[in-house]
C-alpha cells in the first residue's frame, strides 16, 4: 500500500502539510505498508494453492491428497509432480465414474493427451483369422487367449504414435484403481486410435478431384464420395512416415470403388482396391505413382453400405515383406513382395474412386509388430 494513502487514513489532527511532519510519519508507516504490501501478494496467490498449474512443486502433493491422489494411493507414488498436475483437475470426476468406461479414457486422455479405444469380448467374439490381430478374444473356452472368462476382459487401445510418448506403468497403476471389481484390462500401445468421435480430426483432404465429404456426430462416422479421399493430418503424417511393420484394421462401408493405402508415403505405398459390385479386392504396390497388381481376390458382390471389417498388414522379412490383407477375419490375400523398390514405411490413406463411389469409416485402429498388453487386474 502507498505510504501517502496510510497518511490519508489518519486523522487530520496527526498531520498537516509541514514536510518534516509528514516525513517522520512517512519514516513511521513505511513498515507497516510493508507489512500490508506483503500479505495482499501473499492473498492474491492463495488461489494459486488450488490451481494445478501454478501450484509450487512442493504442494503439488497436498493439493493431489485433497482430491483423493495423495501419497497413500501407491500409484500415485509413482507419479511425477509434472504427472500428479496433470491427473489433479480430472481426479473427482475419476472417482466418481470408477469402474466405468469413462474413467479409463480420462486417464490417457489426462497422463498425455492420448486418445484411447476400448474394445469388449461382446464386440469381437465373432471375429477371427489374422495371429497378429492380438485384440481377438475368441469365446470361452476357446484356444489362444490366456484368459478362461474373457467376457470379463477389455482390450483397451491407448494411441502413442512415436512409441515413447505414453508412461504405459503409470496408465496401468491408476487403470487398477479405477477398474471394476473383477474386471481385467489388456492395455495395448497403438500408432493411430480413431474411433471418429472427433470427426475429421485425424485426417486431411488428399482429393484428387472433385468430391464431397461429411461427417455424421452422432454415429460418429467420416464419409467421403465421388473421389473424395482422406490422408493423416500433416502432425501425424510426419510421424507415420516411420512406421514400417504394422497392422492397420479399418471398419469401413464401401459402395463402388474404394482404395485403402497403407506404408502410404508420397507416391509410393501399399494399397487394396476394393470393388464391391465386382465382388474384388486388388492389391497393387505402387512405386512413384505407378501401380503394380500383385494379387486378386474375387468372391460375391459386397453389400453396398455395410460396414466391414477390413485389416490390412506389411511384415518385414529377410529380402522381402509380407502382405495380408483381412475381410471380417476372412484372410483374402497372404503373399511376399521382394521387390527391391518396395514400399518400406509411412502411414494411412483412403480414397473413392470416380462418382458412385462412397467410403464411410467408423473406426481406424493400427498398432506395430511385436506387441504385447501390458495386464491390468486379476490373473487369469
Amino acid at each position: 500500500m502507498d505510504v501517502q494513502r496510510l497518511i490519508e487514513l489518519l486523522p487530520l489532527g496527526l498531520y498537516n502539510d509541514d514536510p518534516e511532519t509528514r516525513r517522520i510519519l512517512a519514516a513511521m508507516l513505511e513498515p507497516v505498508a510493508k507489512v500490508d504490501d506483503y500479505f495482499t501478494a501473499r492473498t492474491a496467490k492463495l488461489g494459486q494453492l488450488l490451481d494445478p498449474s501454478a501450484v509450487p512443486d512442493e504442494q503439488v502433493p497436498y493439493l493431489a491428497a485433497i482430491v483423493g491422489i495423495g501419497l497413500d494411493l501407491p500409484a500415485a507414488n509413482a507419479a511425477t509432480v509434472a504427472e500428479l498436475r496433470k491427473l489433479i483437475p480430472v481426479a473427482v470426476r475419476l472417482w466418481k465414474l470408477k469402474g466405468t468406461r469413462p474413467s479409463w479414457r480420462a486417464l490417457p486422455a489426462a497422463l498425455a493427451g492420448s486418445r484411447s479405444l476400448i474394445l469388449d469380448w461382446f464386440a469381437l467374439r465373432t471375429i477371427s483369422g489374422s495371429p497378429a490381430r492380438v485384440a481377438v478374444i475368441p469365446g470361452p473356452g476357446g484356444t489362444g487367449y490366456p484368459y478362461t472368462n474373457p467376457e470379463y476382459v477389455t482390450d483397451l487401445w491407448i494411441m502413442d504414435p512415436s512409441g515413447s510418448g505414453v508412461n504405459l506403468e503409470l496408465l496401468a497403476r491408476f487403470l487398477d484403481v479405477v477398474r471394476g471389481n473383477g474386471e481385467r484390462i489388456n492395455l495395448y500401445r497403438a500408432f493411430l486410435v480413431d474411433d471418429l468421435g472427433a470427426g475429421a480430426g485425424m485426417w486431411a483432404d488428399a482429393a484428387t478431384g472433385s468430391g464431397s465429404w461429411s461427417y455424421n456426430s452422432t454415429t460418429w462416422e467420416l464419409t467421403a464420395r465421388d473421389g473424395k479421399g482422406f490422408r493423416l493430418d500433416d502432425d501425424l503424417s510426419t510421424v507415420a512416415l516411420g512406421w514400417t511393420s504394422y497392422h492397420a484394421t479399418w471398419r469401413l462401408a464401401v459402395t463402388g470403388t474404394v482404395r485403402l493405402r497403407w506404408r502410404s508415403n508420397g507416391t509410393t505405398s501399399y494399397r487394396i482396391v476394393i470393388n464391391a459390385p465386382a465382388g474384388t479386392v486388388q492389391l497393387q504396390r505402387v512405386v512413384a505413382g505407378v501401380p503394380t497388381v500383385l494379387s486378386t481376390f474375387t468372391g460375391a458382390p459386397l453389400v453396398a453400405g455395410f460396414p466391414y471389417l477390413w485389416a490390412t498388414e506389411a511384415w518385414e522379412g529377410s529380402g522381402s515383406t509380407r502382405l495380408v490383407v483381412y475381410r471380417e477375419g476372412a484372410k483374402l490375400i497372404d503373399i511376399p513382395d521382394n521387390f527391391g523398390g518396395r514400399p518400406s514405411s509411412g502411414g494411412l490413406r483412403w480414397d473413392t474412386v470416380g462418382p458412385g463411389s462412397v467410403a464411410t469409416l467408423s473406426t481406424a485402429l493400427v498398432w506395430p509388430d511385436g506387441i504385447a498388453p501390458t495386464r491390468v487386474g486379476p490373473t487369469p
